[in-house]
């Protein structure tokens, strides 16, 4: 405990306690029992005398919403005060990223995979007449994409934001 402790820099009680060693990112890491794991989950661990918290393997929440996150009140990702923070779900921490706008929505020309922009999706479907106009294959040349993205586009099943 005392080797962990070192590295955070402990405050007041209401304040961020932030990690001063190994960093991975946006997060703490300490090596603990061969292995690294986030601070802030050692720090929930230690302080709530669970250390099962910290024994799941990295890649075990990647399809399991029921896997325990330590999510933060306070939003630093360094912050190691226990009182910062709870146990939440993978659903719950996905869920406090979107809500503290720190995901991307990927949408349209914002896509990095897009070959076309809004204006492009606006033009196709008022080129869009059913058997006229070479159909969609033809509109499927002139934007180089395919056929099913054409067909996709004007059935609104993709860029139905426009």
């Amino acid at each position: 405990m005392k080797r962990f402790w070192d590295k955070v820099d402990v405050k007041e009680n209401n304040e961020c306690w932030n990690w001063k060693a190994v960093k991975s990112g946006n997060y703490g890491m300490f090596w603990y029992k061969n292995k690294m794991v986030l601070s802030h989950r050692m720090a929930y661990a230690l302080e709530h005398n669970n250390l099962s918290i910290i024994n799941h393997n990295k890649n075990y929440h990647k399809n399991n919403n029921n896997f325990e996150c330590v999510l933060h009140h306070c939003d630093n990702p360094l912050c190691c005060n226990p009182n910062h923070m709870y146990i939440g779900n993978n659903k719950d921490n996905i869920n406090d990223k979107v809500t503290r706008k720190r995901s991307q929505k990927m949408i349209g020309s914002l896509n990095g995979h897009s070959k076309i922009t809004e204006q492009d999706v606006i033009n196709i479907r008022k080129e869009y007449i059913p058997r006229k106009n070479g159909g969609l294959k033809t509109i499927a040349e002139k934007y180089g994409i395919s056929v099913t993205n054409i067909h996709d586009i004007i059935k609104r099943k993709i860029w139905s934001h426009i």
